[in-house]
């Protein structure tokens, strides 16, 4: 293990960028065999990683390389979809040599779940509610490779990319600052109608924004979405009024589960069985069994999205279990995986005509960095907890500069923010405000 790596990244601020948020440094100190780089990007539309993978794939495979290094991992994988042909000729130039080899994955979704990821390349499964880092591997986002390599190269972190998509002139790949307002992304990729549904990150996993939300580290997407697709795409319905829907439409016909990826790897989780034990308001060992086998949702939406033919909403009833109920007892073993995986698996093209965005596909091509006048960089939603200010109204920073850390308490997650610009501290809240000058 390379400790000094490790503590580049850290005081850096890596998290990872897949959407999870977890501080980097904390997976790779613990070690690991194997490394992956998920690249697979399974979200429909997004185009991000696609577009680091075709032009920097020098500084990705050198960022698996620095995980590896750090960690002690004596193989390294990147993991992307056979279609990408040109990230994976841009890629594979780069790993003729050595213990790095990219592997190929199939256009369905989410073949971009790091249970799957695990799976298919070394054969072995997460343990239920578990991480692959408990079975020695360590799965990294790409762009999170590309930033963490910056990082061991001395850059903190202040800028990402993201995918902006929909109803927008200028579709494509974006690179922004940390802390960068949606409006000013609105006005830099040309918004083409008056009424529209801002959703950011993925649609099927994200959630809805506004022009005043900002970036966050974990930003990925910003989607601008007609109205009438709109309604498609992760709909928030209250627990008593999706219970009541259960109980007048579901026909138990078992699509939520016999399309659930975790379901179809073998995992002790079937949808169909949670939602009518809620839905009856099912006691003793059933009701207890349902909250085990909720723990085990990815939230991946197939069900609610794709499969179920009434319009019905397991995956948020799932959601609402884990956040309202304890589990009791430890979760059910692993099956074995189910002998038709393959055959049910939910291809990306069916699922974008399903959700209707099939006009709003776009090729991997950079449009423009966006530098706008001012930013407000979060001081909340951190995976360990809130960071603190150590900046005050009215301070002069530079690009770079640490604005906000979390403090240096024995067993908390460490995390650190960096003024994405230079300019002057004009305000502290929930975020600090700087205004570039």
């Amino acid at each position: 293990m390379n400790k000094t790596l490790i503590e580049k990244v850290r005081q850096a601020g890596i998290v990872g960028l897949g959407g999870g948020g977890f501080p980097t440094y904390a997976k790779w100190q613990n070690g690991a065999e194997v490394v992956i780089a998920n690249g697979a990007e399974c979200e429909p539309l997004l185009v991000k990683d696609r577009y680091l993978m075709e032009n920097y794939p020098d500084v990705i495979v050198e960022g698996v390389k620095s995980a590896m290094d750090a960690t002690g991992a004596k193989r390294g994988y990147i993991a992307m979809k056979d279609k990408y042909k040109s990230a994976i000729t841009a890629i594979e130039k780069h790993t003729k040599r050595g213990n790095i080899e990219v592997v190929r994955l199939p256009d369905f979704y989410p073949v971009g779940d790091e249970y799957f990821l695990v799976d298919k390349i070394i054969g072995k499964r997460v343990p239920p509610l578990g991480y692959p880092t408990e079975i020695g591997v360590v799965v990294n986002n790409v762009e999170t490779l590309y930033f963490a390599q910056n990082a061991v190269n001395g850059e903190p972190f202040t800028h990402k990319f993201i995918s902006v998509l929909g109803l927008v002139k200028r579709p494509g790949v974006y690179k922004v600052p940390i802390g960068a307002l949606i409006k000013d992304i609105l006005i830099a990729s040309g918004v083409k109608e008056s009424s529209y549904r801002l959703f950011m990150d993925g649609l099927m996993m994200g959630s809805d924004c506004t022009g005043d939300c900002v970036v966050e580290k974990t930003t990925s997407a910003l989607f601008v979405l007609p109205l009438e697709t709109a309604h498609k795409v992760n709909p928030s319905i209250p627990i008593e009024v999706l219970r009541r829907r259960a109980v007048s439409a579901c026909e138990n016909c078992r699509m939520c589960t016999d399309l659930c990826p975790r379901y179809l790897l073998g995992y002790p989780i079937e949808p169909h069985r949670i939602i009518r034990a809620f839905s009856y308001n099912l006691s003793g060992d059933v009701y207890d069994s349902a909250i085990r086998m909720a723990y085990n949702c990815s939230e991946c939406g197939i069900c609610e999205l794709y499969a179920c033919p009434m319009n019905l909403s397991p995956r948020q009833l799932n959601r609402y279990i884990k956040s309202a109920y304890k589990m009791k007892g430890r979760p059910a073993a692993i099956e074995e995986r189910r002998e038709y995986m393959t055959e049910r698996a939910v291809p990306l093209g069916r699922l974008i005509e399903r959700l209707t965005v099939g006009d709003f596909v776009v090729n991997a091509e950079y449009v423009s960095e966006i530098e706008p006048e001012c930013v407000e960089v979060s001081l909340t939603g951190y995976v360990g907890g809130d960071i603190k200010p150590i900046v005050k109204k009215g301070d002069r920073v530079e690009e770079g500069q640490v604005i906000a850390e979390s403090d240096n308490e024995a067993g908390v997650l460490f995390n650190v923010a960096h003024s994405p610009v230079d300019g002057r501290v004009v305000s502290i809240g929930e975020r600090v405000r700087i205004e570039v000058v």
